[in-house]
């Protein structure tokens, strides 16, 4: 008959508690990386298929880096002129004061059916504008005001207002 003192080899623990709360650790990691590249390769998968769709919904890509940006005295004047078919003002601030000429112009245009305006700062004031200016506008068909800081207040009134647009059939924000 063998006994097994507390010296022999079964007896012994597996790993100490630090090894496997670090083994432990060190799989949360792991999963983790793996659910975030999941997340990133769905991101990835899910702006493809925006394109795609908003390419196919339009009959046309809505990118216009062909047209170049102008400045906000720029816009207002193509606007104000019926100048311009596309506007695009990526990266360009737009003051409240600025938004609400760029708004009061707009309302009034026959000419403009594209405008993009990313990267702006456009605010809540300046979305409300814009709103208020949509629901008059009979030729805008394009509207893209991705990565701004419009929230709630702007988000309600752009809602309501293409709810009333007729012209609208494309209408991208995104908020930061």
């Amino acid at each position: 008959m063998s006994t097994q003192g507390p010296d022999t080899e079964q007896s012994k623990p597996e790993g100490s508690t630090h090894e496997t709360s670090h083994a432990n650790a060190e799989q949360e990691i792991a999963h983790s990386a793996l659910l975030t590249d999941n997340i990133v390769r769905k991101m990835l998968e899910l702006n493809r298929q925006y394109d795609a769709f908003s390419t196919s919904l339009l009959g046309r890509s809505t990118q216009v880096y062909d047209t170049p940006t102008v400045s906000c005295e720029e816009a207002i004047a193509q606007l104000r002129g019926n100048s311009a078919s596309v506007i695009v003002m990526d990266g360009v601030y737009v003051s409240p004061e600025d938004g609400a000429r760029m708004a009061q112009a707009l309302a009034s245009n026959t000419s403009v059916k594209r405008l993009r305006m990313t990267e702006c700062g456009i605010n809540d004031a300046v979305a409300k504008s814009i709103a208020e200016a949509l629901k008059v506008n009979t030729t805008l068909e394009d509207l893209q005001l991705s990565t701004n800081a419009i929230h709630d207040e702007g988000l309600i009134a752009l809602g309501e207002a293409l709810r009333e647009s007729a012209s609208i059939k494309f209408f991208a924000v995104r908020c930061t």
